[in-house]
């Protein structure tokens, strides 16, 4: 900041130079300018005219890439010898706060922006791009598709996101968020009707289900879907123009629900009804009113052996009335028994906790998923424990019961529900939290699928407890933990378990909390456990180094405070009372935990996370006269791909084309061949703002891609004329 007062200015820009000075090896130093909310200062100009007075050094008004290429020509000049920096640069002990605590500042927003961004990229994106193919008359939506970024990206500024400014930017956060939402999920379901309707038309009393992939890998998982049976019409008043509607609407016997399912090859697959009741669906076409029908809803999912990796295939689920007895009826059984799946055996304790067996090693997790509450009086920006502190954990938790949500044959679940008495809030001093407790209603829902190597927890918390940290604590199984591995943007980063914290702290302690954006991997060479969670950015490896938290909720009420021990450097940001930032209400999260023996491929962890965030989605075929085939690619990534991870399958922003973003984050080279539903007239390696760098040689509908370790390539691809993209 500059100083108003010029002598000021110049002691200021003195001390910043001489520090500078003592630190560059290239006699290149720079100082930046500016801070929030703080317009440009008009003294700058003459600040600088008498700094270039001094004695051996002349400063400019400058930009960051000519700094760069200062330095650049500095050391090709000079040749110094130059300090190799590892790592992520994640300290401030010296010189910058890290402000770690915005990782769980606000949680809901992160959750929030991973949901629109996976909507985004994982779903709409593609599907837009598949449905092109299916259509030639289909209209990609890029105008709809850069609103939606726009609006995710107008809540990306660092305090927004960061959750780290004041209550009201928050709650227009919010506002964005749906509405990017909005926009993508209407994205997604034009995309998939169009996708649907092309299939042929299911035969007399059956519904055709249609799963689409939107990753590069073939699934064989559980699928499950919410599918309406139209019994009448909510408005019979009401005279509704069959011709009007976009899709025929099929009337089924009250009472119908689902009897069976096929694969597209006509196999009877198995599968369980998770629900089902009476609901009004709201029918919408282009050229008719919204048409309100009666409807039974049934929540249903079956055992899909085989869906293929950026494609779609059918299943026939047949319509009949109920049946007493069959598939997907509860079996007799107590709560407390084990669940026993194809991979993993799950039972609950007294406690709440979980005991999780890993059938593949036959070791045991103990007290999976417990609870950990502490105290925070940190701000926003920081976490900071008060002197005196308690935890409270699953030994003090009122257990409200346990009990079995669901009970077949592809899915079962237990949930816990149970009160854990936090203390109200931090006492006036803020040394300790009130001897006044409040519960905090938790319920987990912990689910074991057929086929899946990991057992997954959703929790609803109802927070009426300020100035504390929820974190839920899963066990890795290892002897002693040494390192930790996160995903990234477009890797997967190895980092110090733990660490240390040095005896005097001046600026910022450091912490061992960390990021993540999907997931966190954590063992020894024998055992570890990989934690994915979907908008829960902070996990940390605990003093014991067996374990791993992820932080479910931090509850503070300022935005800064200039009295925290963990950053005694004083304010970050202005004193503002941030009431919102508490959390109050009721919060819901997606957590799986899945064990492993030896550690797994950074490309294998990418993979698992992705199977679990991006699920299939479903939609039905009601259209008449589809001819598309009943199980269809769009892009296959054959060869050895190694741990190549797609990252982008959309249209280009200003042309036509196919952009296919991937990445490795292994460390082996992946030989990939791509191979697209559509003739490939050109192909060129395009950069992230998808301008073109060099041709690529294609093959008729395919072309060779060598993607090097931890490298992102991009690559663009020109359909033939006559087939659209």
């Amino acid at each position: 900041r500059i100083a108003l007062d010029p002598a000021a200015a110049m002691a200021r820009a003195a001390e910043k130079i001489g520090y500078e000075r003592a630190r560059t090896r290239t006699g290149q130093a720079l100082l930046m300018n500016g801070v929030d909310h703080v317009e440009p200062h008009a003294a700058i100009p003459a600040l600088i005219e008498h700094l270039s007075a001094e004695p051996d050094q002349r400063a400019r008004h400058s930009t960051l890439p000519a700094y760069v290429a200062a330095v650049r020509a500095a050391v090709e000049a000079a040749k110094p010898a130059l300090e190799v920096v590892v790592g992520e640069l994640r300290g401030g002990t010296d010189y910058a706060n890290l402000l770690p605590g915005v990782l769980s500042a606000r949680v809901y927003l992160k959750q929030q922006n991973a949901e629109a961004q996976s909507l985004l990229e994982s779903y709409a994106e593609p599907l837009a791009v598949f449905a092109s193919i299916t259509d030639p008359t289909y209209r990609y939506p890029s105008g709809e598709l850069r609103h939606a970024w726009k609006l995710l990206l107008q809540n990306h500024p660092h305090d927004s996101i960061c959750g780290c400014s004041i209550d009201a930017v928050h709650e227009e956060n919010m506002t964005r968020f749906a509405r990017a939402r909005q926009v993508a999920a209407a994205i997604c379901g034009g995309a998939m009707d169009t996708i649907a309707d092309a299939v042929p038309a299911p035969p007399a009393g059956v519904v055709r289900a249609v799963v689409v992939n939107t990753d590069a890998i073939e699934r064989s998982r559980v699928v499950e879907a919410f599918i309406d049976l139209p019994i009448d019409s909510a408005e019979p008043w009401r005279a509704v123009d069959a011709n009007a509607l976009d899709r025929p609407v099929t009337f089924w016997p009250r009472g119908s629900t689902i009897a069976g399912v096929q694969a597209a090859d006509g196999t009877p697959v198995d599968f369980q009804i998770l629900d089902e009741y009476d609901a009004v669906h709201h029918e919408m076409s282009r050229h008719e009113t919204p048409w309100a029908l009666n409807v039974r809803r049934v929540h249903v999912a079956w055992w899909a052996p085989s869906i293929p990796p950026c494609g779609y295939t059918v299943f026939d689920l047949s319509i009949a009335a109920p049946v007493v007895s069959g598939t997907g009826q509860a079996r007799a059984t107590r709560v407390h028994d084990a669940i026993r799946g194809d991979r993993v055996e799950i039972s609950p304790n007294e406690d709440g906790t979980f005991e999780v067996i890993d059938k593949t090693t036959g070791a045991r997790y103990s007290r999976v998923g417990a609870l950990e509450d502490a105290g925070d009086v940190g701000d926003e920006y920081n976490y900071c424990p008060p002197v005196h502190d308690r935890r409270v954990t699953n030994a003090d938790a009122a257990i409200g019961g346990i009990s079995r949500r669901a009970d077949g044959p592809l899915r079962t679940t237990v949930r816990v529900e149970l009160d854990l008495p936090v203390p109200r809030a931090a006492d006036p001093d803020r040394a300790r939290r009130s001897t006044s407790t409040i519960p905090t209603r938790i319920a987990i829902d912990a689910t074991l699928d057929r086929g899946s190597p990991r057992v997954r927890f959703d929790v609803t918390v109802r927070n009426d407890a300020s100035d504390h940290r929820l974190r839920m604590v899963f066990p890795t199984g290892a002897a002693r933990i040494e390192t930790a591995r996160a995903d990234t943007a477009f890797d997967v980063v190895a980092r110090p378990a733990r660490v240390p914290v040095p005896a005097i702290v001046t600026n910022e302690a450091p912490v061992s909390t960390a990021p993540m954006a999907s997931f966190v991997f954590a063992g020894d060479a024998h055992a570890g456990a990989a934690v994915i969670g979907k908008g829960l950015m902070e996990y940390e490896v605990l003093d014991d180094r067996r374990s791993v938290a992820l932080t479910l909720i931090r509850a503070v009420g300022d935005l800064s405070r200039n009295d925290l021990a963990t950053r005694p450097s004083g304010h970050a940001g202005p004193p503002v009372a941030t009431p919102g930032a508490q959390c109050h209400g009721t919060h819901r999260f997606a957590i799986a935990f899945e064990p492993h023996g030896p550690a797994p491929t950074a490309g294998a962890l990418v993979a698992s996370a992705r199977d679990h965030t991006i699920p299939p989605r479903v939609v039905t075929a009601r259209a008449r006269g589809g001819t598309a085939p009943l199980t269809r690619l769009f892009l296959r990534v054959e060869g050895d791909r190694g741990g190549a991870v797609l990252s982008a399958l959309k249209r280009a922003e200003d042309r036509p084309s196919v952009i296919v973003r991937l990445f490795n984050p292994d460390s082996a080279d992946a030989d990939l061949a791509l191979v697209f539903d559509a003739p490939i007239a050109e192909a060129y390696d395009v950069d992230l703002l998808e301008e073109r760098q060099s041709p690529l040689a294609v093959d008729g509908r395919s072309l060779r891609v060598r993607l090097a370790p931890h490298r992102i390539r991009t690559v663009e691809l020109i359909i033939s004329a006559g087939t659209s993209p």
